[in-house]
């Protein structure tokens, strides 16, 4: 590991040396660190199977590009299950935000659909500092929509990709905030439903968002 660190001309130096008090002790390292040097090739093809890289999520609804009510949608920045996330521009009030609406196969009927308002509304009611702000709950010929700030940053699920496991004291300050972004909600009746690391994002000045209630 220490010759690891140093550069082609000291590395020769500390391996001349080793040579002539140890032969066999040089060779033993100098194949450690020809196995070093072919590490990465080596895991490459395991981490393209454990590490798949992301690529842009695609615009099933064809809408990038597009005016749906006062919102020029821009590029699609998310999809799950059940629907697409667009960053968009809310052109009335000048700012960027998230548009989420329903993937065709989850298209309400009309008695659906008013109940799927009426709950989106009171989730947009809530007002807590770990809960996503809803601006606008509406229809559109695309079918009900959800507009959403935008946040910066990465959700959890992104950072655990990438780091693995997080320390205790930082996992405990982001559990802590879910948790009071949880009561907040269910202190007025509401169950989130979907939550997962997916729908928490981790903010650059430390502040948690729960996303995307179920």
């Amino acid at each position: 590991e220490t010759l690891v660190e140093l550069d082609d001309v000291e590395r020769r130096d500390r391996l001349t040396a080793l040579g002539t008090s140890n032969p066999e002790l040089r060779a033993a390292v100098e194949l450690l660190l020809a196995a070093d040097s072919d590490a990465d090739a080596r895991l490459a093809p395991l981490e393209a199977v454990f590490f798949p890289q992301s690529t842009p999520p695609s615009d099933l609804l064809g809408l990038a590009g597009q005016t749906v009510s006062h919102f020029q949608i821009h590029e699609a920045i998310g999809a799950g299950g059940m629907g697409v996330v667009y960053r968009a521009e809310d052109v009335r009030l000048g700012r960027t935000v998230a548009l989420k609406f329903l993937l065709p196969s989850y298209r309400l009927d009309a008695s659906a659909e008013a109940r799927f308002l009426r709950e989106a509304r009171l989730v947009a009611a809530l007002d807590h500092r770990n809960l996503c702000v809803i601006h606008e709950v509406a229809l559109s010929n695309e079918g009900p929509f959800l507009a959403m700030a935008l946040y910066p940053g990465e959700t959890l699920k992104a950072r655990l990709a990438r780091d693995g496991p997080m320390p205790v004291s930082e996992a405990l300050v982001i559990a802590t905030q879910v948790a009071e972004g949880l009561q907040c909600a269910h202190a007025a009746g509401i169950v989130h439903r979907d939550l997962k690391p997916g729908n928490v994002m981790l903010l650059p000045d430390g502040t948690v968002k729960i996303l995307d209630f179920g």
